[in-house]
């Protein structure tokens, strides 16, 4: 369940499932039941951006402090680089 989080951000990926940013965390919602990652990954820290690499299953996660990627069943994090300082509020391909 969604809860009473909010949402920050929404993506629709090339499975149809929906991914959904919340002020605490992520969740994910199948077309039948939503799940919530509790303290994987990003635990309850806000999603802010989201974006699906093209072709792939790997979704990409901004947040305050750095991106999250979730591939394989499994998140990896990215923090940003010393002296930058904000959120990832947007994530787009490169060309």
């Amino acid at each position: 369940m969604l809860g009473e989080d909010g949402m920050e951000c929404l993506l629709r990926d090339e499975r149809d499932v929906l991914w959904i940013g919340t002020a605490k965390g992520i969740c994910r919602y199948d077309g039948a039941n939503f799940s919530n990652f509790g303290d994987e990954g990003p635990g309850k820290k806000a999603i802010l951006s989201l974006y699906q690499e093209p072709n792939t299953a790997r979704i990409w996660m901004g947040t305050e402090n750095g991106v999250y990627v979730y591939e394989n069943n499994k998140f990896t994090f990215f923090s940003l680089p010393a002296g930058i300082n904000g959120a990832v509020t947007a994530i787009s391909k490169d060309k």
